[in-house]
């Protein structure tokens, strides 16, 4: 059994490695702590009550971290710390990486238990491979969830935050869930996730008028300037 693991191994070193380069990288980044007021227009800006600092829509007193992190996505018990504007893009990669390797693992051991059913005998009388491989399945599952959802947000210039907590935040309130205020098109979504450096933060973030003004005039879904139901 273990010849046939380690024979078919294939690329899980590789994968692995990657997943390990790339969660120390993470690591290595702060999300985006902000120290010191932050310039620009009043109506751009929040009084942190914590902090007592000016920050940009978007950031956020994280109250497990004592900082405020500018575009606030979430706190990460993996990383024991805060996903934000500086590190959101590395924490993709770590979960690309952890999805490959728990999936090549996955299917390497469900490979294993069909061809040779005196592997599943050894697999179910040993408690110990028997929690690894539930485990590594459960993991695998939920990572890339994580990894499609934060997709999603890369492409629609998200936070989670935004996302789970969209009529509670105070620069998104009176907006339907569906309204995503701050999506340039993919091509620019993606460019500034991708491409942007992690020294130009904190970005100055403002809700265009021409997303807030329906709403603000009282239209919604059903009557706006748009087009009409009824």
């Amino acid at each position: 059994y273990q010849r046939r693991v380690h024979g078919q191994s294939g690329p899980w070193p590789v994968l692995v490695v990657a997943m390990d380069v790339s969660y120390v990288c993470l690591l290595r980044l702060d999300p985006g702590y902000l120290t010191v007021d932050v310039a620009g227009l009043p109506e751009l800006l929040e009084r942190c009550s914590v902090c007592d600092l000016m920050i940009p829509i978007r950031a956020k007193h994280c109250y497990r971290c004592q900082r405020c992190v500018a575009k606030f996505d979430h706190h990460c018990f993996w990383i024991g710390g805060c996903v934000g504007e500086r590190n959101h893009r590395a924490f993709w990669w770590f979960l690309l990486w952890a999805t490959f390797a728990l999936g090549w693992t996955s299917v390497t051991l469900a490979g294993l238990l069909s061809v040779d059913p005196a592997n599943a005998y050894h697999l179910l009388h040993n408690v110990t491979s028997c929690l690894v491989a539930v485990l590594c399945a459960l993991s695998f599952v939920f990572v890339a969830v994580l990894l499609v959802v934060h997709s999603y947000l890369a492409v629609t210039n998200q936070t989670s935050r935004e996302f789970v907590k969209h009529s509670r935040i105070s620069y998104m309130k009176g907006l339907p869930h569906y309204v995503m205020p701050f999506d340039e098109g993919i091509r620019s979504n993606l460019y500034y996730f991708c491409c942007t450096s992690t020294k130009q933060y904190p970005r100055a973030w403002r809700v265009p008028d021409n997303v807030l003004d329906p709403y603000r005039n009282g239209f919604n879904w059903i009557s706006n300037p748009y087009y009409s139901c009824c």
